[in-house]
Order: C-alpha cells, then sequence, then structure tokens
C-alpha cells in the first residue's frame, strides 16, 4: 500500500528525485505502520515486523520526541518528488546527545522502492548532511552505521559512501556489521 501525501512540512534533505522531511505522526502514521509491518522489509531486524501500537510507540519516541529534544535526530519520511508517494525511512542519530561525537545513520526502504538506487541516494544525503554537521558542531567526528550481515545490498550502500568496515557488534538484539567514515575538518585536509 503507498500512496501520495502532501508534504506537510519544509523538506528537511533534497536529491534528484527525493525528498525528505520529519516524520509527522499525524500525517505519516498509516504509511509508517504499513512500512514496518511488512515481513520482508523487516525480517533481518530481530524483533521483526511491529504492531500498531509498537510503530506508534516508536514514531512517538525516536520521530516526535527525538525532533522536539534533539533537532535535528530523528526519523525522516522519505518521499519520491515525482509523484509524493512515501517510499521508506532514513535515520539521522548522534549516538550520544551529551558529546555528540558520532552521528549514525540509517534508512529502510519499502520493497517495491528498492533496487532504483534510491537506498544510495538517501545514504548520500545523510552523509553530506552529517559532514556538514561536522563542520559547525567540532565534536560531530565520525559517521556510523550498522547493517545485518546478510543485507549485501544495505553494506555495499555504506562501502560506496566511502565507509570502512570496522568489525561486527551486538545491536538491535542481534549481530550487525559495523561501518565508519572520519570526518576531516578543512584544517586537517
Amino acid at each position: 500500500m503507498s500512496f501520495a501525501i502532501q508534504p506537510t512540512t519544509e523538506h528537511f534533505l533534497q536529491t534528484q528525485r527525493l525528498y525528505m522531511r520529519p516524520v509527522d505522526a499525524d500525517h505519516d502514521l498509516p504509511e509508517c505502520i504499513d512500512l514496518y509491518a511488512r515481513k520482508e522489509e523487516n525480517r533481518l531486524f530481530e524483533s521483526g515486523p511491529k504492531t500498531e501500537v509498537e510503530t506508534a510507540r516508536y514514531v512517538d519516541q525516536f520521530a516526535t520526541r527525538q525532533f522536539r529534544n534533539f533537532p535535528p535526530f530523528g526519523i525522516y519520511a522519505v518521499f519520491r518528488k515525482e509523484d509524493h508517494v512515501f517510499i521508506g525511512h532514513a535515520d539521522l542519530f548522534t549516538i550520544d546527545q551529551e558529546q555528540m561525537g558520532d552521528v549514525e545513520i540509517g534508512f529502510i526502504l519499502k520493497k517495491e522502492f528498492q533496487g532504483q538506487g534510491y537506498g544510495f541516494e538517501i545514504a548520500l544525503a545523510l552523509k553530506n548532511y552529517a559532514y556538514d554537521l561536522s563542520l559547525h558542531h567540532p565534536r560531530v567526528k565520525r559517521m556510523v552505521a550498522t547493517a545485518h550481515p546478510d543485507n549485501v545490498p544495505s553494506w555495499k550502500i555504506l562501502e560506496k559512501l566511502g565507509m570502512q568496515f570496522v568489525g561486527q557488534e551486538e545491536k538491535f538484539n542481534g549481530l550487525r556489521k559495523v561501518y565508519k567514515l572520519e570526518f576531516l575538518k578543512p584544517e586537517q585536509v
């Protein structure tokens, strides 16, 4: 189920084909429920698909409250520009709000939008934004991302971004490949 949603707030990030804005629980919750209930898209998350109640809680915690308390960190709804169709989520988080040394990115796309280059477009926009953050916030030193070892398309995108595989760790109730990208400040180049 995908339907066009008219943008309700200012676009946060744009690419050639996509725009991203903070998830708006009042307008986006039906699409969020659909996305996180899908078995195929959530098969590599140890928690698996989410119920409507779990998704509503997740959106409240990581979208609504996160943006209110720590902007610009939280979950972004991703839409195609051509028809305003919701295609997935992008995540931008700081691992430690106090220290803000690492910025973590993530993304999830509906199956019908995978394999079309959207994942790389989203990840590149997040990388560029995270780098800009590092220029204005000296404590932001690197970008991190994780991917399930079986999620080859996701970790290939991270490698294409220039991120380095640094090992595996337990995260999200399962083993994840960990990637990092150190940001060089202009004075370090």
